[in-house]
């Protein structure tokens, strides 16, 4: 990095008290630009020109955002992820952004006219997002296939399962007994 920039290590590094230092910025820097595509989607969720009209055209829009999040900042998700073993709280920025994008998003989700008047379809998008995400982070760690984050065929299987997630309650009624109990 320091060459690409011509500069040498002890003038890059003179810049942060630490190593530790240099991290926590480029952790900012994720989080700021997921504030910014977090307040992109709310724009577009709000316009009434672009805004998404159908539940799979809306998923396949945030799931594209945070594919694309995912994808620019995988090198501090690992290594957040990683450090965390030895320095405690360094996913915790992370994971309270997330928890406050589905808390922001599920509830909007919610209002489209595929989910409106169901009781059951807060939850069930709050499970959709965690599976987003949490298939993101995996895929920002491990890659492990067969989709790759950088593959934009991901958007489309995860905007499909969100979809298909959420709508499978639709039955409304549905009697818990012939539900499979996925209970050990």
């Amino acid at each position: 990095m320091c060459k690409e920039a011509n500069l040498t290590t002890g003038a890059f590094y003179r810049r942060f008290e630490s190593k530790d230092a240099f991290f926590l910025a480029l952790q900012r820097l994720a989080l700021d630009d997921a504030a910014r595509v977090k307040q992109t989607l709310d724009s577009r969720l709000d316009s009434k020109a672009d805004a998404p009209v159908a539940l799979m055209e809306c998923a396949w829009v945030v799931v594209e955002a945070i594919r694309a999040w995912h994808l620019s900042h995988r090198g501090v998700i690992r290594a957040s992820i990683q450090r965390r073993d030895h320095t405690p709280g360094s996913w915790e920025p992370f994971r309270e952004f997330g928890r406050g994008f589905v808390e922001d998003f599920a509830p909007r989700v919610a209002r489209f006219p595929e989910l409106c008047g169901r009781s059951d379809a807060l939850p069930r998008l709050q499970i959709a997002f965690q599976i987003v995400i949490g298939t993101m982070v995996n895929a920002a760690l491990n890659d492990p296939g067969p989709l790759k984050l950088d593959a934009p065929a991901m958007t489309d299987a995860l905007a499909q399962m969100f979809t298909l997630y959420v709508g499978a309650g639709a039955g409304g009624g549905a009697n818990r007994e012939s539900e499979v109990d996925v209970r050990p």
